[in-house]
C-alpha cells in the first residue's frame, strides 16, 4: 500500500503570512506531487491518498484547503490539455507551490467570451468565487467561447485588463485573505494562441477528477470548504 509522503502540522500554516505563502508550504510538503504522474516528477499515489490530505486540511485549515483545491484543478487542466508546451512552462512551478493558479469551475457556471480584435481576441467576462487568487500572481484556467469555439483558456494575471476584485457576496474577512478568494473580472484581456489549452472536450475529464477528489474527502471529514 502507497504511504502518502505528505506531511504538513497545523501550527506550519497557522503561521503563514499569506495565501502565497501557504501554497508554497503545501508545494514544499509535497501535496501537489501525490497524484501527479511519475513522467511529470509525481508520485503516482491513489487518489485516496490526496483526498485523505485534502481532509486533513480541511479540518485543521479550511484557507488552506481552499486554495489547495484551485492548484490541483488547475494541474490537472495543464495535464489534460492539448498545450505540451504551456504545461512544461508552467505545471514546474505550479507543482512546487511557488506559482498560484485556479481553474474556473465549468458548467453550469459562465465562460468568458472572446471578441474578434484583429488579428488577436480580446476577452472579457466575470468569473465569482474564486479562490487562490495570489496577489504575487497567479494562472487563471478557464471556459471561453472564441466565436464558433468553447474551450479552455490560460491567462495570466499580470496582463492588463484581468482585475482581481473582492469577493461578492463578502463573508469572513480572514478566510478571503488567507485563501485568496476573491472574484475575476476580464476586461478586453489579451488572447494570445498560446495560451489555448485545449477544447470543451476537456470538461468531463475535469468536472470528473473534482468530483472524485470532493467523494473521496467527504469520506473521512465532512466539514465544507
Amino acid at each position: 500500500m502507497h504511504s502518502s509522503p505528505f506531511d504538513l502540522a497545523p501550527q506550519a500554516l497557522a503561521t503563514s503570512r499569506s495565501a502565497a505563502h501557504t501554497l508554497r508550504r503545501l508545494g514544499q510538503a509535497g501535496l501537489f506531487r501525490l497524484s501527479l504522474p511519475s513522467e511529470h516528477g509525481g508520485l503516482d499515489a491513489p487518489v485516496g491518498d490526496l483526498a485523505a490530505a485534502l481532509a486533513g486540511l480541511r479540518a485543521t485549515h479550511p484557507a488552506a484547503a481552499r486554495l489547495a483545491l484551485a492548484q490541483l484543478g488547475a494541474i490537472q487542466a495543464l495535464l489534460l490539455g492539448d498545450n505540451v508546451a504551456l504545461r512544461e512552462f508552467r505545471l514546474p512551478a505550479l507543482v512546487a507551490g511557488e506559482r498560484a493558479a485556479v481553474l474556473a469551475g465549468g458548467p453550469p457556471g459562465p465562460a468568458l467570451e472572446g471578441l474578434p480584435s484583429a488579428p488577436v481576441w480580446r476577452i472579457s467576462g466575470l468569473l465569482p468565487g474564486l479562490a487562490n487568487l495570489s496577489g504575487d500572481g497567479f494562472s487563471l484556467i478557464a471556459r471561453a467561447r472564441l466565436g464558433d469555439t468553447l474551450g479552455w483558456v490560460c491567462l495570466d494575471s499580470e496582463t492588463d485588463g484581468l482585475d482581481v476584485l473582492p469577493p461578492h457576496p463578502s463573508g469572513d474577512a480572514a478566510l478571503a485573505r488567507q485563501a485568496g478568494l476573491g472574484d475575476v473580472r476580464c476586461r478586453r484581456v489579451l488572447f494570445r494562441v498560446d495560451e489555448w489549452l485545449g477544447e470543451d472536450s476537456l470538461t468531463p475529464a475535469l468536472q470528473a477528477f473534482q468530483a472524485q477528489i470532493a467523494a473521496s474527502a467527504s469520506t473521512t471529514c465532512s466539514s465544507p470548504v
